[in-house]
């Protein structure tokens, strides 16, 4: 009886035995990395962003109103985080035209003092001189360009390709600690923006925006006593800092077509192919074979988009799990049923057939009815 059972019921087994482990897998995956996630969260920070106080504002020395524009972006490079920028600096103070200061040449220039601590290449900055003016309203006021390659590493790909791109350039005061001075885009921020022109091929512009912040950091890179007359720890420093971000997002709709309609095509095939007549043997077994050659490449055509170094799965790998998945259900079946079908006398052909038949327009529901399910669950996880 049991044997007869298996026998009756031997693919529905093996499809439920397939999920099973698909879905064993997602859940393992998705918890393994909420774990480490966590532990990422909890631990210890060597660089730590905080908001600017009044406090921060009362006993510092110096205020530099400070503004940027962004004039280009170009040259991303998801595999190493990196992107290339252009545009323009300025700081704008008041009182003495020479600042406090232990270095004598930002003293006289502070926007020398100034450093985009992303940078890792530069084109032209350091090596130009400012311009400096007085401004009617009596402000002291200093500008330069700058051009180069910045990294950034704030990029969560667990939605892609439906994530958010955040390009970054960081400024500080590298001579100064926050008692000393303050940098602050509160007085420019109207001033401080982007060419309306800018973009980034692939991605939605979202927004622009400048917080002013603190840099703290969990070395006093050896000025022991003064960090300890500072901050009240010889092994800690905080410098004034400026973070300008302009966001993106990923184009929605060249995501779907780019992206997403290769994949529902091909899904679309595989799961018509049980539809094939079992005594067409070749292509009922060719088909679903083939697709998963061509699932390889279209897989491998949408990493090169993605850093190589991820170590978790994106919302589009888990698609492409699944449609392995049904691709080699289909391919499972298209076997099983064609041995039926070579294996049946003649008076019992018609009732193998339909029952093939049968078992195609069920694969059929099931697709179209679990995938978007699955999606979304993908999606929320």
């Amino acid at each position: 009886m049991l044997n007869n059972l298996l026998k009756k019921n031997f693919e529905k087994y093996i499809a439920f035995f397939l999920i099973g482990i698909f879905i064993t897998f997602i859940i393992f995956n998705n918890l393994k990395n909420e774990r480490k996630d966590f532990l990422a969260r909890t631990s210890i920070s060597d660089v730590v962003h905080l908001d600017l106080t009044d406090k921060d504002f009362k006993n510092t020395q110096t205020i530099l109103n400070t503004g940027i524009y962004i004039d280009r972006l170009y040259d991303l490079n998801p595999e190493n985080k990196t992107f290339k920028a252009t545009g323009w600096l300025w700081v704008k103070w008041k009182g003495n035209k020479e600042i406090p200061s232990f270095n004598e040449e930002s003293a006289k220039s502070p926007i020398k003092t100034l450093n985009i601590i992303n940078a890792i290449e530069w084109d032209t900055y350091m090596e130009d001189e400012p311009n400096y003016y007085f401004t009617s309203d009596g402000y002291h006021y200093e500008s330069r360009g700058f051009s180069g390659r910045f990294i950034y590493d704030d990029v969560d790909y667990r939605k892609f390709p439906f994530e958010t791109l955040s390009l970054p350039i960081e400024l500080t005061a590298i001579d100064h600690w926050i008692d000393e001075l303050v940098l602050t885009n509160k007085e420019e921020f109207k001033n401080s923006s982007f060419d309306p022109k800018l973009e980034l091929q692939g991605y939605k512009l979202l927004n622009f925006e400048i917080k002013d912040k603190k840099r703290v950091f969990n070395t006093s890179f050896g000025f022991n006593a003064e960090a300890k007359s500072s901050f009240g720890d010889e092994f800690k420093s905080v410098y004034p800092a400026i973070i300008a971000s302009i966001n993106f997002k990923r184009a929605t709709s060249a995501s779907i077509w780019n992206l997403f309609i290769p994949l529902i095509t091909v899904l679309l095939v595989v799961i018509c192919s049980p539809l094939i007549d079992p005594r067409n043997n070749e292509p009922k077994i060719a088909l679903p074979a083939s697709v998963l050659l061509v699932l390889v490449f279209l897989q491998q055509g949408y990493k090169s988009l993605l850093p190589s170094s991820l170590t978790y799965l994106t919302f589009l790998d888990y698609l492409y799990g699944w449609s392995y998945l049904i691709t080699l259900l289909v391919f499972l079946e298209s076997l099983y049923t064609t041995n039926k079908v070579l294996n049946a006398s003649q008076s019992n052909l018609y009732s193998v057939l339909e029952i093939s038949r049968n078992r195609g327009k069920k694969i059929l529901i099931f697709t179209i009815f679990f995938t978007p399910i699955y999606a979304a669950i993908c999606w929320i996880l």
